[in-house]
């Protein structure tokens, strides 16, 4: 850009010109992916970036291309952190320089539920049993090691009454879910 400064002259000063080159540069703009969790199994949030240096009362709606953000996790992946990473946009008056961010995937909640029981007075008390429920992704029980930890106050020669069944951890463990007892 050319600026012309231009003074007409007076009785002290004749007329004169003067020219100049204007160099306007591109702002510097910071384009962040952000930064999100979700649990395995449960669908990934949107993936929307946040910007830094925007001038002249532009947003993201001014640029000539949108920027686009993804991640290389999907519905099924695992527990783990993945990055989000953001491209694309295209302004011409603009630096853009990306920032990555992360989707962490934590584990998805399995409930494990102790079965009811009845036995009759003073005989021992039946096996113990469970379920587990919350799978996503099509997984089974299998997908799950060990088994919970069962008790209950009730004995052999306990009153006839209800007695509490008691779930723990046991040795329950699962690379992609954790347990509600």
């Amino acid at each position: 850009c050319i600026v012309t400064a231009m003074q007409s002259g007076d009785n002290a000063w004749l007329p004169a010109s003067t020219s100049q080159s204007l160099l306007i540069t591109q702002a510097a703009l910071v384009i962040t992916a952000p930064s999100l969790s979700r649990a395995y199994g449960a669908a990934t949030p949107a993936l929307a970036p946040t910007y830094a240096g925007l001038v002249n009362g532009d947003t993201a709606a001014s640029f000539s291309t949108q920027p686009t953000c993804t991640t290389t996790a999907s519905a099924t992946s695992r527990v783990g952190t993945y990055p989000v990473i953001c491209s694309g946009a295209v302004d011409a008056n603009y630096s853009i320089t990306y920032v990555r961010g992360t989707l962490t995937v934590s584990k998805a909640v399995l409930t494990v539920t102790a079965a009811n029981k009845a036995k009759t007075y003073d005989t021992t008390n039946p096996s113990l049993t469970y379920s587990i429920t919350g799978f996503v992704n099509g997984d089974k029980s299998s997908v799950v090691s060990g088994a919970p930890s069962l008790s209950t106050t009730a004995r052999t020669g306990s009153s006839v009454g209800a007695y509490p069944i008691t779930v723990s951890a046991g040795s329950l463990a699962s690379s992609n879910y954790s347990f509600l007892y």
